[in-house]
């Protein structure tokens, strides 16, 4: 009986991670911050701080530091030699399917389109979980001349709306997130400004649906290597 309570503990333990969202976040103003969060956590990825090294060591000590770094990367080289000599082996011994292929040139047009099949039905799968959110997106068109200034004005709502469209159709965007994006002319400024912030989440559940999914399209990818 105890063991049946520890089975079904861990699994609505993994039951619910994979229905927790995985947060991807860029911020941009004036300089741009990407970020990953996890429920309340919030990792940092970029930019990174330096780390500054204050440690100060004696002269043998960085002798004997060399001296491991070089024997590390004579190691590191060998492995690499060693790797790439199995690589060239292999080849020998296997022609590829693209390689005989590409000695058809009759076949390339069918390849061609056999690969971009497989990987629009990929990309599809995979877009259609994506959830983007759009926080917020301030955009302040500026420039040297008014009538350039309503030129660029005229292209970026162009160019948002299409942008709007296609996730609309390819993601899980809401459109009710198109409320919290503003494009201002500003005829007294001379630069343009951008202040943005957005979010795309995806849950692991559905990363595992996507790869459960995708299996076929895997192995047809796998039969021309």
């Amino acid at each position: 009986m105890v063991f049946l309570y520890i089975f079904l503990g861990i699994l609505a333990f993994f039951t619910l991670i994979m229905f927790i969202p995985v947060k991807f976040g860029i911020q941009y103003k004036e300089n741009a911050e990407i970020y990953l969060k996890i429920l309340f956590i919030k990792i940092k990825l970029s930019p990174k701080k330096k780390k500054v090294n204050i440690k100060k060591y004696s002269p043998r000590a960085m002798e004997k530091a060399r001296q491991k770094k070089i024997k590390k990367q004579i190691k590191k080289e060998q492995k690499l030699i060693k790797k790439s000599n199995k690589k060239k082996k292999n080849a020998e011994k296997k022609v590829s399917k693209i390689k005989d292929i590409l000695s058809h040139p009759t076949d390339i047009p069918s390849f061609i389109t056999d690969i971009y099949d497989i990987l629009s039905i990929v990309t599809d799968k995979f877009t259609k979980r994506l959830k983007i959110k759009i926080l917020s997106c301030n955009i302040d068109i500026g420039s040297d001349n008014a009538a350039k200034t309503a030129v660029l004005y005229g292209s970026v709502c162009a160019g948002i709306n299409a942008l709007l469209s296609a996730l609309v159709q390819f993601t899980r965007y809401n459109e009710k997130d198109n409320e919290n994006i503003t494009v201002t002319p500003n005829f007294i400024s001379e630069k343009t400004v951008c202040d943005l912030h957005l979010q795309v989440s995806l849950r692991p559940g559905q990363l595992f649906t996507f790869l459960i999914s995708s299996i076929p399209e895997i192995f047809r990818i796998l039969d021309y290597i």
